[in-house]
């Protein structure tokens, strides 16, 4: 991976110097991270062929904190944004705040005590290197512990693949949407929570590029979602529509379950919530819901391998 840095874009004056160090601090914990998880199951997801980041960088009086995403193509940046005067945000809160600006759509980031900057180059990167190492091993046991990580991190893997054999952006992994992924559910109220954000991933596929797919030309019926849009695709493409049909059932039933309560209410939504939690083996009297949840990430996993193998 190179060091490509692209265009600067400066929302506030501050040393250039200051500036080319974050820039080469961002380099090198991403660089380490990467050699870190390099062979692990989680490096597919996070370290494709890459060769820019882009990335934010906010100053306090003790603290940087560095955001930064990879991307393979398009302008490399780094940005900008002052803190104020003793802020000290979390990680998430602040990252929240920098999607909302539109400088980074998906960030990961890390806390470095101000001081570092003072280090001469080669304590630096040691510094770096450790803190890396050791944010990486967390995710890695994280995966290894089998919780629920590595189904999302198959998910963006699958998702991207998709894309690439598409030539086009239809699934999204927007930073807000995966972020509410992550994390244990403990009850109905989280699993409601969780299966909303997963539902998100299958409202928010890009229908114009499934139009585009399709074909302008062709006449589509009016009121088609994303999932009859992917339908319609797949039996252009001449699959069978009964596979079909099968293989975007996993979509179908997260949907239902997504719009139960308390989105709505009523005899026939629950009935229908009901039905796929019987068909998922699971009973209606004692629901766990942990494992149905993890279930529901297994079940759009598995159509996202499905559905690529109908495109090959």
């Amino acid at each position: 991976m190179s060091k490509v840095f692209g265009v600067c874009t400066v929302h506030s004056e501050i040393d250039s110097e200051l500036q080319q160090k974050i820039e080469d601090l961002m380099y090198e914990y991403v660089e380490s991270y990467r050699q870190a998880v390099m062979g692990t199951r989680i490096f597919p997801a996070y370290f494709p062929i890459l060769t820019r980041i882009n990335g934010c960088f906010c100053v306090s009086d003790t603290q940087i904190y560095v955001f930064y995403e990879r991307t393979q193509s398009g302008v490399a940046k780094v940005s900008f944004l002052r803190l104020k005067e003793g802020a000290s945000p979390s990680l998430e809160a602040l990252a929240g705040e920098i999607v909302g600006t539109g400088l980074l759509s998906k960030p990961s980031g890390f806390i470095l005590p101000k001081n570092v900057l003072e280090m001469n180059p080669e304590e630096r990167k040691s510094y770096l290197k450790t803190m890396a190492e050791e944010d990486a091993r967390s995710a890695i046991e994280q995966v290894e512990a089998g919780d629920t990580s590595k189904i999302i991190y198959d998910i963006l893997r699958l998702q991207e693949e998709a894309n690439e054999i598409l030539n086009r952006e239809i699934f999204v992994d927007k930073f807000m949407i995966i972020r509410g992924l992550f994390g244990t559910v403990g009850d109905f109220n989280g699993f409601i929570t969780k299966i909303q954000n997963l539902n998100l991933l299958i409202d928010k596929i890009r229908v114009r590029e499934l139009k585009d797919l399709i074909g302008r030309e062709k006449v589509i019926p009016k009121g088609l979602k994303s999932i009859g849009l992917l339908e319609t695709y797949l039996i252009q493409k001449g699959r069978n529509s009964q596979i079909t049909k099968d293989v975007l059932g996993n979509l179908r039933d997260i949907s239902t379950l997504s719009a139960g309560y308390p989105r709505h209410e009523g005899k026939k939504i629950n009935k229908e919530v009901n039905r796929v939690v019987r068909k998922w083996g699971f009973n209606l009297a004692r629901v766990n819901y942990p494992v149905l949840w993890r279930v529901a990430l297994e079940k759009y996993r598995d159509f996202l391998q499905e559905f690529i193998g109908l495109l090959s």
